[in-house]
């Protein structure tokens, strides 16, 4: 798809959206690995429970569209919807996540590399059942009111996760991070960028506002891509702590600052709501290191 069509077909997207009416109704280190044949465990996905499988343009209060304002965190729920698919968010991606015995879940991811879809460890990988997902379908910039993926969509069978968080998800998640591997280059060709990554101390940021923004579980509704703002609360070596408002669905969703230039910096990894603060996965050193790692990835042909 050539830029210049793409960006007049996103123009009349958002012209669309804003005239539609509201809508109803083993070390640490070691990561498991999906590749068909050769995987390690069968793969299948499963929500633990627990977790949410989980702007600055032409931005709404949800109260506009949508479905009814819910009680977040501080109160009303402040998200609101991402209209024009600009930087970054066309970088970020609703996730159909089918399991072996063909139940659907949803979830969001983030593009760090060409092929790699970075989401949570609990949206690929599946507790009850001790199985990865059979197959994941990434739609970046699913937001728009068409009847089709306007940046296309691609299906993956290849994932990534930590072995730990496998053996107690519970216990373990700080290790609730894991990949998605696209089988090509394809889709990230429409997509036209990925997001950069860094440890919060490095960019001497945690006292910046903070941007959470992800795709809620539709519920046969149109997707949206919502975003949260707000400022960290605390943090460890693993764990990033804030007042954002999020939904199912949201489990996988980039936690970005700006930086001086304009560019988006992830800082965390959302999966988790205790019912008083939202939690997300610190990028570390080693989250950093691991993520490197499988934006390397190229998938064997099948």
């Amino acid at each position: 798809m050539r830029r210049a069509s793409l960006t007049l077909i996103l123009s009349i997207a958002a012209c669309l959206l804003q005239a539609q009416p509201p809508q109803e109704s083993v070390s640490e280190n070691t990561d498991l690995t999906s590749i068909g044949s050769d995987e390690l465990f069968d793969f299948e996905n499963t929500t633990a429970r627990g977790y949410e499988s989980a702007g600055m343009y032409g931005e709404c209060k949800i109260a506009d569209r949508l479905f009814p304002l819910t009680k977040g965190l501080n109160g009303n729920d402040d998200r609101k919807e991402v209209i024009r698919l600009a930087y970054p968010y066309y970088c970020i991606a609703r996730l159909i996540i089918i399991k072996k015995d063909g139940k659907k879940v949803e979830g969001t991811g983030f593009f760090i590399s060409e092929r790699c879809v970075i989401t949570a460890a609990h949206n690929i990988y599946f507790d009850d059942t001790k199985e990865f997902a059979k197959e994941v379908t990434v739609i970046p910039g699913a937001n728009v009111p068409l009847d089709y993926p306007v940046l296309g969509q691609a299906t993956a069978t290849t994932m990534r996760c930590m072995k730990k968080y496998t053996e107690d998800p519970k216990k373990n998640r700080k290790y609730d991070y894991g990949a998605v591997i696209l089988p090509d280059d394809t889709l990230f060709e429409n997509v036209g960028s990925y997001l950069g990554y860094n440890d919060i101390d490095s960019l001497g940021k945690s006292n910046m506002d903070m941007e959470l923004s992800g795709y809620p579980r539709a519920d046969n509704k149109m997707p949206r891509q919502l975003k949260s703002t707000g400022k960290i609360t605390r943090y460890d070596e693993h764990h990033l702590h804030y007042i954002m408002d999020t939904s199912k669905g949201q489990s996988g969703s980039p936690v970005f600052i700006w930086n001086n230039k304009r560019e988006c910096i992830v800082v965390g990894m959302h999966h988790h709501d205790n019912g008083r603060s939202n939690q997300a996965v610190r990028v570390n050193e080693a989250v950093m290191a691991k993520w490197n790692e499988w934006s390397k990835i190229k998938p064997q042909k099948q």
